[in-house]
């Protein structure tokens, strides 16, 4: 069995409310996390993984948990949720530092990002691999249809202001790992699922 380096975790729960959408502050709970994370980055690297364990595909949700796997008591301390997030006290349930269970699966959590006008990436793509225009935007039509499906979070970007959807794909693996990227999201290491 792998070694889980991620040995604790704290997990923030969105409080439904009249007043507030679960979706926009599901949006507003993720960019501040994704502030924090760039205040505490070394690199472009954090060691904190996020997980969505009420993701549904079927039903395009990330749900209303959000967990974060620390692999350090200190790590955890580092980065201290509740007092970063006390802003949101009235709308979201963090949880105390706990012991990641033993013997448990693992999934990645990833960034899939739209890659621009279809048309012209079909054209590029036909061109450089010597297929027909139409076999191009099939490809691509594909691409679409997998992005349209998927849970997103709408968040709004601190440098310009631009609203975009954030689309996260969950992929069942057999790898954990530490490797994280600003949003606590990863291409390759997997986050405990249970």
């Amino acid at each position: 069995m792998l070694q889980n380096n991620l040995k604790f975790y704290q997990e923030i729960t969105l409080i439904p409310s009249q007043e507030i959408n679960l979706n926009f502050l599901m949006g507003k709970v993720f960019g501040s996390l994704h502030n924090l994370f760039v205040k505490n980055q070394i690199d472009g690297v954090i060691n904190v993984g996020i997980s969505f364990p009420e993701y549904d595909l079927e039903n395009k949700t990330l749900g209303t948990k959000i967990r974060l796997f620390f692999n350090s008591n200190e790590a955890s301390e580092k980065i201290n949720l509740k007092e970063f997030l006390k802003v949101y006290v009235d709308y979201i349930h963090i949880t105390n530092l706990r012991e990641t269970p033993s013997n448990v699966k693992y999934a990645i959590f990833k960034r899939v990002q739209k890659k621009g006008n279809k048309y012209r990436l079909a054209r590029r793509y036909s061109k450089r691999k010597n297929v027909s225009y139409k076999e191009a935007i099939a490809l691509y039509d594909k691409y679409d249809q997998k992005m349209c499906i998927l849970p997103y979070i709408k968040l709004k970007s601190s440098s310009n202001g631009n609203k975009y959807n954030f689309f996260i794909e969950r992929i069942d693996s057999e790898k954990p790992g530490c490797d994280f990227n600003l949003f606590g999201l990863s291409i390759n290491s997997g986050v405990p699922i249970f």
